[in-house]
């Protein structure tokens, strides 16, 4: 079946407005667009590690979700989709749920490839049926702007600032991809990466060190 976008900007928003992200954040189109793939009847269970992204839509007792949502710590959004997915499984097997769920998780490149790495690195081993995404800011941007190993090479950060000693970041950008279990499973977590780019402008001219 051929993919119409008209028909898909159609369906019902599953992420309300009104919610408390910055005017042209990526953040939420990014949201919107992932929770599009939904059938209208399909239902969804969605986690959020600790973010700009969770705190901005889900603020007790007010929440932006209109699927299920769960507020997870910076560093195991994999392990907690994973569990509830595992957890729908043996209820389904057990004739106590009929309807089809879908289980989504949403993290920045902070709780994916750094503090999160292992969770998700087990989800995956363990061939979840779920899909990870991972908003690529190429920094922690909640706090401060420090490095994480998904900042690019040379990259000035608060904690790698380019000046007469080091011309940024010194080491390159983790592949995410090769650093993940690729053995082939029945079942295989979708991961996908989602990246707001924007120019690198250094204060110094790009230099290798010697």
């Amino acid at each position: 079946m051929a993919y119409s976008l008209k028909e898909n900007l159609m369906k019902e928003e599953r992420l309300s407005g009104g919610h408390r992200m910055c005017a042209g954040c990526g953040s939420p189109i990014a949201v919107r667009t992932v929770l599009r793939a939904l059938e209208p009847e399909d239902k969804a269970v969605v986690c959020s590690a600790t973010s700009c992204l969770e705190v901005s839509t889900f603020m007790y007792p007010y929440t932006a979700w209109k699927d299920s949502f769960i507020h997870n710590a910076f560093e195991n959004a994999a392990a907690t989709i994973s569990g509830v997915e595992t957890a729908y499984r043996a209820m389904k097997k057990r004739g106590k749920l009929d309807e089809t769920w879908k289980f989504i998780a949403f993290s920045g490149d902070g709780g994916t490839y750094d503090i999160g790495f292992q969770s998700l690195s087990g989800a995956m081993e363990r061939g979840h049926d779920m899909v990870y995404v991972c908003y690529d800011n190429e920094a922690y941007m909640n706090t401060g702007i420090q490095r994480s190993s998904s900042t690019p090479r040379f990259a000035d950060t608060t904690t790698t600032p380019q000046g007469s000693v080091i011309p940024g970041k010194m080491q390159q950008k983790k592949n995410l991809t090769t650093e993940s279990p690729t053995r082939p499973r029945p079942r295989s977590p979708a991961i996908s990466r989602i990246s707001a780019k924007k120019p690198i402008r250094p204060s110094t001219p790009l230099a290798r060190p010697s």
